[in-house]
């Protein structure tokens, strides 16, 4: 019996790895398998503490890996923007992506050194004694930002700042747990470098420049449909606000409302509970840039995306190494785009925030606070570091 239900689940699911050659279904179909033939789905198996050296890791393998003992990741394929990465920024461990890695490892002592992006085999005594150093110092301080837990994002001077955390899960869930506090929660924001094999899209010679995110929900209404009626459902259990991506035009954005008004009397007339939403927009584009005043008068709130606004501003990819030297997010024409979206928002009643890599640059909290953002979107472990320099600022001066 078990038998002959792996088989009709391996060859469906060998059908659909052929069809979208996708590694999240491939990790699916051998975790199906592993679970009902009761093979070892264990990854590593040592008592002793480990970093993992391997080709790739998928999502299922990594979240078994034991914690307590995992002392961080080394692949030769995969990105920044991976699983494997994104979990192992999720769980504070140093990860090298894209490293060039030998056989011969194995079983040796490792130093991963996440300050200078290399890993260190079999390393001397003098340079275990200087690392060691390094991360008594690292967690003396990360000790000290534990005192700033539950404190207000307050300066010296009284402004108070906001600062959220992406967080993951299902939409009721975190609206539940959230216990009255926001949940901003983005549309469908596929195309360009976040590809989903399971829509089909067409090959596109400048996938940056073309059908992505909101086009194509206003274009594949069926879709956009089930996402705001999800979140219409999800507000009536906690403070949920709607955030539309990659808007360029004023057209746009009624289009879009249209739809979610549309998706509101639906819901009402079968008998379902809804809540009442907060509607914002991405700026992430020079156009929307241009035109934020106009934008402002349509919704709540802005939410600027600086690694698309960066990419658009200098006409630089940003998924392309070749072009990492010419790559400057600080360059002032991206800050002037910022500053001048937070001035159209704020002549509007409109709050602005940023979400991308931007928000958790140390080096431009300063900035920010002094150019008039209202909230910064950052990966959770950043917000201790954040609260540190803002609680030290004073505006006034």
């Amino acid at each position: 019996m078990t038998k002959n239900i792996v088989k009709v689940l391996y060859e469906y699911l060998a059908k659909q790895i052929e069809k979208s050659k996708s590694a999240d279904v491939r990790d699916i179909s051998n975790r199906v398998v592993n679970i009902l033939t009761g093979a070892d789905t264990g990854l590593v198996e040592d008592d002793n503490p480990f970093i993992i050296v391997a080709e790739d890791l998928a999502p299922s393998e990594t979240v078994q890996l034991d914690k307590s003992k995992l002392l961080g990741f080394v692949t030769r394929l995969g990105s920044t923007n991976s699983h494997t990465a994104i979990l192992a920024r999720n769980m504070n461990i140093p990860a090298l992506i894209g490293t060039e890695i030998s056989e011969s490892w194995d079983g040796k002592l490792a130093i991963i050194d996440g300050y200078n992006n290399c890993i260190y085999i079999e390393p001397t005594e003098d340079l275990l004694k200087t690392l060691d150093k390094k991360r008594i110092y690292d967690l003396q301080q990360r000790a000290l930002l534990q005192e700033l837990k539950k404190k207000p994002n307050i300066t010296l001077d009284g402004k108070v700042f906001d600062m959220c955390a992406a967080p993951g899960g299902k939409t009721f869930t975190i609206a539940e747990m959230m216990d009255g506090k926001k949940v901003i929660i983005r549309t469908l924001d596929i195309g360009a470098d976040k590809q989903a094999d399971y829509f089909r899209l067409p090959k596109e010679d400048n996938p940056a420049l073309g059908y992505r995110a909101i086009r194509i929900c206003l274009t594949q209404r069926d879709i956009f449909k089930t996402q705001l009626r999800a979140l219409l459902r999800a507000a009536a259990f906690g403070k949920v606000s709607i955030m539309f991506p990659m808007i360029i035009s004023v057209r746009e954005v009624k289009d879009a409302k249209e739809v979610l008004a549309e998706c509101r009397k639906e819901l009402i007339a079968e008998g379902k509970q809804v809540g009442e939403v907060e509607i914002g927009i991405m700026i992430e584009t020079p156009a929307s840039v241009m035109i934020a005043d106009e934008l402002a008068e349509e919704v709540e709130f802005f939410s600027i995306g600086t690694n698309d606004l960066t990419q658009y501003t200098l006409a630089i990819d940003r998924q392309n190494p070749k072009l990492d030297p010419f790559y400057d997010p600080h360059h002032p024409a991206v800050l002037r785009m910022i500053e001048k979206t937070v001035q159209a928002g704020h002549r509007h009643n409109c709050w602005v925030g940023i979400c991308g890599e931007l928000g958790a640059d140390t080096s431009l909290t300063e900035t920010f606070m002094r150019m008039g953002l209202d909230e910064l979107s950052v990966n959770p472990g950043s917000i201790l570091s954040l609260r540190k320099i803002i609680r030290s600022l004073d505006l006034s001066k």
